[in-house]
């Protein structure tokens, strides 16, 4: 289920991660790959890469370096934002263009059973999640048969 968008109350969110028990959602379903020397800007923040080996990525955001991210880890910009690696295509060649694909949202969403629903790392009161799967949710077995909020106030 990683590495995938899920719609959800009308809105498509990236999958940053998934478990059984628990999925992580980022609010933007769009993905972004940038070379190695280039630039992008999104939502106002340019973004390049700082640093790029064969398993791990450092962003420049607005000339803040990010720390040095593995596929599907994220941080959190001063801003309150998200960015997250998708995937890192490190080319070792000297010929090779490094690329890295990428996606920046506004904000963060914690699914976790049984639990309070959290946003941004705030939980929201009165929203209880509730997750109906197999064992575990991963895109190659297992997918989410529904989820559930109860929201009591």
């Amino acid at each position: 289920m990683n590495e995938t968008n899920l719609p959800l109350m009308g809105r498509e969110y990236y999958v940053m991660s998934a478990t059984a028990s628990q999925i992580s959602l980022l609010d933007s379903s769009e993905t972004n790959t940038l070379a190695y020397g280039d630039s992008i800007t999104i939502d106002g923040k340019e973004i390049s890469i700082a640093y790029i080996s064969d398993t791990e990525v450092m962003f420049s955001v607005d000339g803040v370096n990010t720390e040095k991210l593995s596929e599907h880890e994220y941080e959190e910009l001063d801003d309150g934002s998200y960015i997250v690696l998708t995937s890192d295509m490190y080319d070792a060649k000297e010929s090779g263009v490094s690329k890295a694909e990428f996606a920046v949202g506004a904000g963060k969403i914690d699914l976790i059973e049984g639990d309070t629903l959290k946003i941004n790392s705030e939980y929201v009161d009165g929203v209880e999640v509730t997750l109906t799967g197999g064992d575990s949710l991963d895109r190659k077995s297992t997918r989410l048969n529904s989820s559930h909020t109860d929201i009591s106030r």
